[in-house]
């Protein structure tokens, strides 16, 4: 409910604070007087566009609170948009001299539709204007899933239509471009096919590189090896023989004089190491067999190796490798389009059934409260002087849709023996907003309401119908917050709480006022409201006699 308004430098108003009460709460006041004002302030602050022609003082900001008993069913929501749950949440907008315009929950800047989100739950608002949000059919659908109790169902529906619809477009995408896909697909194998033949992953080309090198120059190896061994061991000048001169001569020297043992185990040492390199010389020479065969198969495979490089723009074999195991994975992790497309197609038909099976239980839902509320409607229409109105549901089965298997048109007669036609072509303005109060009345019988704002809906209305309207207004007071703007005594003398709009001039400027009304005050405004001003006695009397049925 809202507990508390607060209005600074908007329109006509300079400043105001106004507490309301649960119940039935009448405002008004003369034409002219501000009504249509202080409605406007309460829908900006919800979130409405902002107009900064409205400042009252233009060069002061404008500031507008609304104070609300939010219930823990929306608990949900400030988790969701990562707000603070306060149970009285105060939701503030302020209008800048300069065109900049900001509102805040709980003091938390927030985004004009995240604030919506949440206030078109809260707050209802109707007026002849409001009231045509009926005339769309998906607010058609959405009020008789309210009333049928399917809405949760209807949910349901939705999110699984939507993943229905999700892989539709998919499947749709895939049909339309498998040649492409298939293309793509098998090239995709192609390249993987030819990096695996390359033993990509496994390969070693430095090595392959270094084997090249030597077989492409092995005569010129084999001869340079071949005069090693010949400087080695040659008879009379090899440095293997002269090496065996010195190292007699050192050790019979080191067996006569220790002082040069070290001389003699030292040229033993390098005796040993050049029989050593002398001897893996030979070796070399015996391995290094000419093989033009290999040598061509090398250079086939070095050469293949730095193409697929190039083809992948890659400059190593490293990220050869690299690119051979994405490729690999992705091979792995998705299916080729023609398992993909038969994969979808069993999807869809799972799809279609789950689809089926709640589009079919929704319909008998919604079947059976559409009979309910359009009896539960003509009674109350019948009660607000359209005696022989009706409404009806009007099913057409279709292709499954966002809203199910059959197209729904609430269609309306105003006479009887006329024929029902669809709503928005059959039904004028004020028999739209009755209609309207008999929608949103009957809603108020299957459980609490948010908080309604009734904005001049009973104009046209007189007499009897009056009195009935009032007793609806009443009636669905009962059960959560009510307000009613109107010109009608019987409907003011109805409220719970009263409060009166007005205006007053001074040589300067207008300034809109908002008083909660007294015992006394009620009756002379209400006297006022069926004489005008300085009302009679009679009219007094008249009103006090309204004001006690309530």
């Amino acid at each position: 409910m809202i507990q508390k308004i607060y209005i600074k430098n908007y329109a006509l108003i300079q400043e105001i604070e106004l507490e309301f009460p649960n119940g039935f709460i009448v405002i008004t006041g003369e034409t002219g007087s501000g009504k249509s004002i202080l409605l406007g302030a309460i829908q900006l602050a919800l979130g409405a566009r902002a107009d900064h022609s409205i400042l009252f003082n233009k060069d002061d900001k404008c500031v507008l609170e609304v104070e609300l008993k939010v219930s823990e069913n929306h608990l949900l929501w400030f988790e969701e948009n990562d707000f603070d749950y306060e149970p009285i949440t105060i939701i503030r907008r302020e209008l800048s001299p300069n065109g900049k315009s900001r509102l805040f929950i709980n003091d938390s800047p927030v985004t004009q539709n995240t604030l919506k989100q949440l206030t078109d739950h809260l707050i209802i608002i109707h007026s002849q204007h409001e009231s045509q949000a009926i005339l769309i059919n998906s607010q058609q659908i959405k009020l008789l899933d309210e009333f049928s109790n399917s809405t949760d169902l209807f949910r349901i529906f939705k999110n699984k239509y939507k993943e229905y619809r999700a892989a539709q477009k998919i499947y749709d995408q895939l049909i339309a471009q498998k040649e492409v896909i298939e293309k793509d697909w098998d090239y995709h194998q192609f390249l993987i096919e030819e990096l695996t033949s390359a033993q990509v992953h496994l390969v070693d080309l430095n090595a392959l590189e270094s084997e090249y090198n030597t077989l492409s120059e092995i005569d010129t190896i084999r001869l340079q090896l071949s005069q090693s061994l010949g400087t080695l061991q040659d008879e009379q000048l090899g440095i293997l023989t002269l090496l065996n001169q010195v190292q007699r001569t050192l050790s019979d020297l080191s067996r006569r004089n220790p002082k040069f043992r070290s001389l003699d185990e030292r040229i033993t040492s390098v005796s040993l190491e050049l029989r050593d390199i002398d001897s893996e010389i030979e070796s070399s020479l015996e391995q290094l067999v000419p093989d033009p065969t290999r040598l061509e198969e090398l250079e086939v495979r070095i050469n293949d190796l730095y193409r697929l490089q190039q083809k992948h723009k890659v400059a190593s074999i490293t990220k050869l490798k690299e690119v051979y195991l994405e490729l690999n994975q992705k091979l792995t992790e998705t299916e080729s389009p023609s398992d993909q497309i038969a994969s979808l197609e069993t999807k869809l038909s799972q799809f279609e059934g789950e689809l089926n099976a709640i589009a079919t239980e929704l319909h008998a839902l919604r079947q059976s409260g559409a009979d309910e509320l359009s009896s539960e409607l003509k009674t109350v229409l019948r009660k607000l002087g359209m005696p022989s109105a009706e409404v009806q549901f009007n099913f057409n089965p279709t292709e499954m849709s966002s809203s199910g298997s059959f197209e729904i048109d609430m269609m309306f007669k105003a006479n009887k023996g006329g024929a029902f036609s669809v709503l928005k072509n059959s039904i004028s303005g004020g028999e739209l907003s009755r209609l309207a109060l008999a929608i949103e009345y009957v809603k108020s019988r299957k459980g609490t309401l948010p908080i309604q704002i009734f904005d001049e809906i009973d104009a046209g209305v007189s007499g009897e119908i009056a009195d009935k309207m009032a007793q609806l207004f009443e009636a669905m007071g009962s059960n959560s917050q009510l307000i009613v703007i109107s010109h009608l005594p019987q409907v003011a003398s109805k409220g719970m709480t009263h409060f009166k709009i007005d205006k007053t001039e001074d040589s300067e400027s207008t300034r809109t006022h908002m008083l909660k009304l007294t015992k006394r005050q009620r009756e002379f405004e209400i006297a006022s409201m069926l004489e005008g001003l300085n009302p009679s006695d009679t009219a007094i009397n008249h009103a006090r006699s309204l004001l006690s049925r309530s």
